[in-house]
């Protein structure tokens, strides 16, 4: 009975304790093959929060990739964010990042993993992470359709602890030779903070080749 009396106290704690969101996110992304090795892509991105009701943050990507080989690719970017709190309030954050990514195809599946050092700042706020991310895609036989399962971890380098992890099921189907729509839902946790954020998201969208 005591033991009952003290779940019934923290058990009240750990639900309240945590935030869960609905969320909505959505990009389009314009790719340009400056020759067969180098590319450069340019993306827009809109996510909405409060079970999708707001707007929670845009952003705007330039990248450039190197494709080394079957196996090795490469890739730098920058990242201009505006993030909106509940009021709205729009916070600016500027973000660079380098890629290393590896792949490997076994008959119909294709692994990768991506390494990816990130630096952000914006009103007097340093962040900096390496994120692990492990994708695993299938080629359904007799159709272009390409579903993937990836497992990403985001590790804080400034405490070095890993503060947050992604797991997301996609599904890409091309329209014609250049353009791919993309379909995706994803589970986002934090872990190892106070507070902890789950959020569910639907995601959609567009990849155009120039």
């Amino acid at each position: 009975m005591k033991k009952l009396s003290i779940l019934c106290l923290i058990f009240p704690l750990l639900v309240f304790s945590q935030e869960e969101d609905f969320q909505s996110w959505n990009k389009v992304e314009l790719g340009y093959k400056i020759h067969k090795k180098l590319s450069l892509n340019f993306t827009e991105g809109l996510r909405l929060r409060e079970n999708a009701s707001l707007t929670s943050k845009t952003f705007t990507n330039l990248g450039i990739g190197y494709r080394h080989n079957k196996k090795w690719r490469f890739a730098v970017g920058y990242r201009f964010v505006q993030t909106f709190h509940i009021s709205q309030d729009i916070h600016l954050r500027h973000r660079w990042y380098a890629d290393v990514v590896h792949r490997k195809k076994m008959q119909r599946f294709q692994l990768s993993f991506r390494s990816r050092l990130q630096h952000q700042v914006g009103s007097n706020h340093l962040e900096q992470y390496y994120r692990g991310r492990l994708s695993v895609a299938y080629n359904i036989r007799k159709t272009p359709l390409n579903p993937s399962l990836s497992i990403e971890t985001f590790c804080n380098l400034s405490v070095l602890e890993v503060d947050k992890m992604r797991y997301t099921l996609t599904a890409s189907y091309p329209l014609s030779k250049k353009i791919d729509w993309i379909l995706f839902y994803r589970l986002q946790q934090e872990i190892n903070v106070s507070n902890p954020s789950h959020l569910y998201i639907i995601g959609a969208g567009a990849s155009i080749d120039f």
